[in-house]
């Protein structure tokens, strides 16, 4: 096996980029996820890679099998590539059983029928669909014909495996058991493998790293845990689990660091310089769960403390939600404590306050 290297990756429609010089590296048994909002250009990566959709620009290898390189006029046909590609919609052919679907790319290659049938077998153990090979697919569960079009993607051992969207048609508690066992099942075969969502829990749940997209482009590549705690914009803040932004005023506070002014001329105190360049605005990213709410009889002591108004509760079960106003400026507060009456005050604490600085 060998890395997937994506090099100044373009698809131009027009004069519209919807991928617009990306370029990644997918190490050799990594689990990589694009994650990004509709539109953001996941998708066109993806079925560049496959070799259905031809780039504008840029170069593809994996190894020295090289799929796409503009320079050199280089387009491999998606059926010389082996990629497996599983859709969002599975594509399961309707008139052959479960054992017919998965069989019918060794017979497009022409695999001897022992060997085909062994490797049948096979494919269907790793998704434990054995006992199911002689049904239709009209007779499978969602979940079941995921993992048929999953099998029917293994069973000639591809040196890639594209997955998109694929756990989006099945409902929350069987995306939960999915996500398990796809997971498992891509590490027990170090199988490279680049999945494209705009589900945020998928991706920190399954990824070794997390690309995030917006508008063409990859705006931040890490781990799960960079991402999610150590975001490089408000976007990215906003996109990978719920953040509130906060947005004001910049006035430098000496030594002590920067304050946050609000449009009510509350104060946030921050001691993190944000990255990139300076400027008079800034946007502060906080997790709803950091957030905790006091009355006034409480009597807080925290340093950053800001009035605000109950505007909404929501009984979540396990937690509770509630909607609070603090000037202009509506935030998003969970926890497990019951807060009567509205009128409340919000500790922010200054470590779990992400700073950035906001375009002019």
């Amino acid at each position: 096996m060998a890395d997937l290297i994506v090099t100044g990756l373009t698809r131009a429609y027009g004069p519209v980029r919807a991928v617009d010089d990306v370029s990644f590296t997918v190490r050799d048994g990594e689990f990589l996820t694009l994650l990004g909002p509709s539109g953001c250009g996941k998708s066109t990566t993806l079925f560049s890679i496959a070799g259905l959709d031809r780039p504008t620009a840029g170069r593809i290898a994996i190894g020295d099998t090289v799929f796409y390189d503009s320079a050199q006029q280089i387009h491999l046909p998606p059926e010389r590539r082996n990629c497996g590609l599983v859709f969002q919609s599975y594509a399961l052919w309707p008139h052959m059983t479960v054992r017919a679907n998965v069989e019918f790319p060794l017979r497009l290659r022409k695999v001897p029928a022992a060997q085909a049938k062994a490797k049948v077998e096979w494919a269907l153990s790793l998704v434990e669909m054995q006992d199911y090979a002689h049904r239709w697919p009209h007779e499978l569960s969602g979940g079941q014909q995921q993992r048929v079009a999953l099998a029917r993607t293994l069973v000639y051992e591809p040196l890639l495996l594209l997955l998109d969207e694929p756990l989006s048609n099945l409902d929350a508690k069987l995306r939960l058991r999915a996500r398990g066992w796809l997971r498992d099942l891509q590490s027990r075969l170090k199988l490279t493998t680049v999945y494209v969502t705009h589900d945020q829990e998928e991706a920190l749940a399954l990824s070794d790293r997390i690309a995030v997209m917006n508008g063409g482009e990859i705006v931040q590549l890490g781990t799960p845990q960079d991402i999610y705690l150590q975001p490089r914009s408000a976007f990215v803040a906003d996109f990978v689990g719920h953040s509130n932004i906060l947005s004001g005023e910049a006035v430098r506070n000496g030594q002590a660091g920067i304050l946050l002014v609000l449009s009510d001329r509350q104060k946030l105190h921050i001691d993190t310089e944000p990255r990139a360049a300076a400027s008079n605005r800034l946007q502060v990213a906080i997790r709803p769960e950091h957030i905790a709410l006091f009355t006034a009889a409480d009597r807080p002591t925290g340093e950053n403390l800001l009035r605000g108004r109950i505007v909404q509760r929501d009984f979540l079960g396990a937690h509770i939600e509630y909607i609070v106003e603090v000037g202009d400026t509506t935030l998003r507060v969970m926890g497990t404590k019951q807060i009567s009456g509205s009128e409340v005050l919000l500790e922010l604490p200054v470590q779990r306050c992400m700073p950035f600085w906001q375009d002019e």
